[in-house]
């Protein structure tokens, strides 16, 4: 056997193996409960979390509507320009599609 392999077929190797196993489960289970419990205290404070939403009247919204528009650039151009990510540009672009409410 290699270094640092536990031999799960011998007496002591079988408990060591499930006592690192608990202990991998518990970091695991911490690690996953760190941000739930961070969003709740932001919460619990009246705050938000994530980002701010975009109007369709940002400046950046109405760019990446007119790059698109005008084919002058790429997707990947116009991305690196704006600086934003591609599922970015085309979620500007799925609710530019969307018809203005007339309230």
């Amino acid at each position: 056997m290699g270094a640092g392999a536990i031999d799960t077929t011998t007496a002591p190797g079988e408990p060591m193996f499930n006592i690192f196993s608990s202990l991998a489960q518990f970091q695991w289970r911490l690690i996953r409960e760190r941000p739930i419990a961070g969003l709740a205290r932001v919460g619990a404070r009246g705050g938000l979390s994530g980002r701010k939403r975009i109007s369709p009247g940002d400046p950046w919204f109405v760019t990446a509507k007119h790059l698109h528009k005008d084919r002058n650039l790429c997707i990947d151009q116009s991305c690196s320009r704006l600086g934003i990510s591609k599922p970015t540009f085309y979620r500007y672009q799925k609710s530019s599609d969307k018809p203005a409410d007339d309230y």
